[in-house]
């Protein structure tokens, strides 16, 4: 384990590590991963009539099932994909390049929750690839390699959206951005946590990263046991390094190796998603008075994440019950909120809505994340 160890903090030292997040590291509360949980919910809670291909993906039964999937999709996510320990770790790990293959962001809650600086961006199947800004410690680079739930069109459910997917990355103008792939090209080490090795995006992700020879792909177990023909495959193909320990224990060493020298990422100022900076908490001015900063610049999908993260972090934390069920309560408001501004974002979009509805609309939910704000001021002041 130490040669291990000190071949990746060294090499995240001189940002040449790149982390890489795969399926087991977005996991419901209760530790299951929520691509594993995702079907029984859309079977069970919802009234889509759907089924899974042999890779998994989402097969539509008809067309109704289709039209709201994405719905449904982003209520579950919203419910269920909150930054876990494992995440608030690795955002204080020193990476400069974080590469998750998960539709979620609960990495860039995690660095938000800490109020850790970073830049955060999208490959979009469907739109032409702008370049990223070049990634350091300072300002550290999460990316989302197979979409981001925030962008329906981004995302890869079904067959179709993989092979439109595929087709993309062949094409002239959506290769993945210029510094990214420089990026990669001068990494040594790239610690995989939480793959399954049988799925087919395997492959393709490596191929994509087009790791030089001089480059060590590393592996940490998975709670799914890997078994030896495939491991014999990617260590033959790819010469990738299988580590005996579990996901947890070596994020936790490399916290640990950081943490004593004194160089775990420390909070300083919380970068936005669009790249404007908040003061955290404690550095700058409180959690109420961030949100009323940021409810004056109208940034109301930025305000809708710090709630969504402060509350959930609260509720994990505290074991006061009535604190709890407060907590629960204005965690369900802004659920409820964050569906309303991102539909109606979609109408504005499309242009379905008239200009004066949907600025009615959007001062209602304005008005609503008022007295959110308020409400989270009076329960911080308990």
């Amino acid at each position: 384990m130490s040669r291990y160890l000190n071949t990746i903090t060294n090499n995240l030292q001189d940002d040449r590590c790149v982390i890489l997040l795969g399926p087991e590291m977005a996991a419901t509360s209760e530790g299951t991963p929520l691509q594993r949980d995702l079907f029984r919910y859309l079977k069970e809670e919802t009234s889509l009539n759907i089924d899974r291909d042999i890779e998994g993906l989402i097969v539509f039964k008809d067309k109704f099932s289709e039209i709201d999937f994405y719905y449904e999709l982003e209520k579950y996510y919203q419910q269920y994909a909150t930054p876990s320990p494992l995440h608030l770790q690795l955002a204080e790990i020193p990476a400069h390049l974080f590469i998750n293959i998960n539709p979620d962001v609960m990495l860039r809650k995690a660095f938000e929750s800490k109020g850790l600086s970073y830049h955060f961006d999208v490959y979009n199947k469907e739109e032409a690839t702008k370049d990223v800004p070049r990634p350091t410690k300072e300002q550290p680079l999460i990316y989302n390699l197979f979409g981001c739930i925030e962008q329906e069109t981004s995302l890869v459910n079904t067959s179709s959206d993989l092979f439109d997917y595929i087709f993309s990355l062949l094409s002239g103008s959506q290769r993945l951005p210029r510094t990214l792939l420089s990026t990669l090209q001068s990494a040594r080490i790239f610690v995989f946590l939480g793959f399954d090795f049988d799925k087919w995006y395997m492959k393709l992700l490596l191929r994509l990263l087009n790791m030089h020879g001089a480059a060590i792909p590393l592996a940490a177990e998975a709670p799914q046991q890997i078994d030896e023909q495939t491991k014999a495959f990617f260590i033959h193909n790819f010469e990738m390094e299988f580590i005996d320990l579990n996901i947890p224990t070596l994020v936790d060493s490399i916290h640990k190796a950081f943490s004593e020298k004194g160089s775990v990422r420390t909070p300083g100022m919380a970068a936005t998603p669009n790249g404007r900076a908040v003061a955290a908490s404690g550095q700058g001015g409180s959690l109420p008075e961030q949100i009323v900063e940021l409810l004056k610049q109208d940034e109301l999908q930025q305000v809708l994440e710090l709630m969504d993260t402060y509350l959930s972090q609260m509720r994990k934390q505290t074991e006061d019950e009535d604190l709890q069920e407060q907590a629960d309560g204005l965690l369900n408001e802004v659920i409820l909120q964050t569906g309303k501004y991102n539909r109606l974002r979609k109408e504005i979009d499309k242009g379905t809505l008239a200009k004066d509805e949907s600025e009615v609309q959007m001062n209602k939910i304005r008005a609503a994340l008022v007295n959110l704000a308020n409400e989270i001021k009076e329960l911080v002041a308990e």
